[in-house]
């Protein structure tokens, strides 16, 4: 399929070197302007989230966690994960907070591809002339900043097959991150590219939202081996 986003561009999760590895990076984006219901004032029609990311990633609207992801940028051949969040959201101002982990060292479990993570949040709304509205994506104004909770580079390996190990700093710096009131002046906007690589040379593929699944790809450089390379999404709803 051909790329679906409408406005998104690449932000990159290596820090601007490819050769980056075990990589923590916290992602943050303020989700506004949504259109709302006359009679109830609440958000209107549905909203979802649209994302891929290098390696694993996690999602929290206003402090509430939503979504989580892992390997679903393979090489030549990424996979769009869905999620709808309109439960999530209220009117006026929503605080979107993403963590991407990046491996970047090939393992059983994971092959190298490029360092980068692409999102749009796009409210759908029936009956209107133009039905879909961007109302949050990635692009050169995002903000990020390196991890404080986990430590970043190179840290032991567990395995070849799993890879790195990982070592954590502290739930209390973390929290500030995801937290509804969280300001974002400490800051900087995110290294980005790749912009014209991944809106026209990737195939592109749209995961099943609200669910789990499982998708598979093969390194083109290793096709004699035919390795299979799992993806598993989970998105969160409210009951």
């Amino acid at each position: 399929m051909q790329n679906p986003f409408l406005k998104a561009i690449p932000v990159r999760t290596d820090g601007g070197d490819n050769g980056s590895v075990n990589r923590y990076t916290d992602f943050f984006a303020v989700i506004d302007g949504l259109r709302t219901t006359q009679d109830t004032g609440a958000v209107a029609g549905r909203v979802v989230l649209e994302i891929n990311a290098d390696s694993e990633f996690a999602v929290w609207i206003n402090g509430e966690f939503v979504m989580t992801g892992q390997h679903s940028q393979y090489p030549g051949r990424p996979v769009v994960e869905t999620c709808e969040i309109t439960d999530f959201l209220r009117a006026g101002t929503n605080a979107l907070a993403i963590a991407v982990y990046r491996q970047g060292l090939t393992s059983s479990s994971y092959l190298q591809c490029r360092g980068q993570m692409i999102y749009e949040v796009t409210q759908i709304l029936s009956g209107e002339v133009n039905g879909s509205v961007v109302a949050a994506s990635s692009a050169e104004t995002t903000l990020a900043r390196l991890s404080r909770s986990y430590k970043s580079g190179p840290v032991p390996l567990v395995s070849g097959q799993l890879g790195y190990t990982f070592v954590f700093s502290g739930a209390e710096n973390f929290a500030d991150f995801i937290s509804p009131g969280y300001t974002s002046s400490p800051l900087k906007t995110a290294p980005f590219s790749f912009r014209e690589a991944s809106k026209s040379s990737q195939s592109w593929k749209r995961g099943r939202p609200q669910s789990s699944r499982r998708a598979f790809s093969t390194s083109a450089a290793s096709t004699a081996r035919r390795i299979p390379f799992p993806t598993l999404s989970i998105c969160r709803t409210r009951r």
